[in-house]
């Protein structure tokens, strides 16, 4: 395995150059950019920096989207978090330095070690909880809270990553229109519905369905589509997958889920309420 990762790295001297740092191999990739480890040169410290795929700097929506990303991190300090460092344009390529974190995501840790016992999800939803109430008071919503996008570095800490598709009230450059945002097992069905006009509500369902993930060794719902986000279907798969509980876990899932995963209505309205609720389930 160690020997094909080898092999799909570019050499040194294939990596991008961006003044500053030196990039030293790919860290991931995704449908708008690259993400590298570098060090950042004036202080010799490790980082992850995204760049923009080429074909896409022409698209001012892409470019929008990644000066939104670094803007809302820089503003959002806090340890379950991913710290902005810098962003830039260099002959025509939009970058954005953040925070390095070594480790895996949620969804790559249930795939290879199974689900999670309740505790031991709860210790790592419940500071992710507080993280998301620092986003609420900075007036600043995810829209795309999901196993992949939790981080568990070696330390057993969770942070959330990937503010691409976050929004702050207060910005400028966010438009208030287009098709559906998210991902579909994981988003309300208010943002399968209008993903511009939501708040931090959207995220706590979010949040919600990736704790039923993490418990449950599934999603919430099945599909590949927003077309199932209806209240009524999703509380029918959502009782049946709780039947494959093991009996003695029953009660505890679906009441710590349940604090999070509810119609708007009847939601928590602040992730900190949220916060204290699964605490009580510790």
């Amino acid at each position: 395995m160690a020997s094909e990762v080898a092999a799909r790295q570019p050499e040194r001297g294939d990596l991008p150059t961006i003044p500053g740092y030196r990039l030293e191999s790919v860290l991931g990739r995704g449908a708008t950019g690259v993400v590298y480890r570098a060090i950042q040169l004036a202080v010799d410290r490790p980082v992850a920096l995204k760049i923009l795929r080429p074909e896409l700097v022409s698209a001012k929506r892409a470019v929008r989207r990644l000066q939104r990303e670094a803007r809302i991190a820089a503003r959002l300090v806090h340890p379950n978090l991913i710290s902005a460092i810098d962003m830039g344009e260099v002959d025509g390529q939009w970058w954005y330095a953040m925070e390095l974190v070594e480790g895996v995501s949620l969804a790559e840790k249930i795939r290879t070690d199974g689900p999670l016992t309740e505790r031991e999800a709860l210790r790592l939803f419940i500071p992710l909880c507080d993280a998301l109430q620092h986003a609420f008071e900075g007036h600043v919503v995810h829209r795309d809270i999901k196993p992949a996008n939790i981080l568990v570095d070696d330390h057993g800490r969770a942070r959330l990553i990937d503010l691409g598709l976050a929004f702050a009230e207060d910005d400028p450059m966010i438009t208030r229109g287009g098709g559906t945002l998210g991902t579909p097992h994981y988003i309300s069905p208010e943002q399968a519905r209008n993903p511009a006009g939501v708040d931090t509500r959207t995220d706590i369902w979010s949040m919600g369905a990736s704790l039923y993930h993490a418990v449950c060794g599934c999603p919430p719902f099945e599909g590949d589509s927003v077309a199932f986000g209806d209240v009524d279907l999703g509380h029918v798969r959502f009782v049946d997958v709780f039947a494959e509980v093991g009996e003695g876990e029953i009660r505890g899932h679906q009441e710590s889920v349940r604090a999070g995963w509810r119609p708007g209505g009847w939601r928590h309205c602040t992730p900190g309420r949220l916060d204290v609720r699964w605490v009580g389930f510790l």
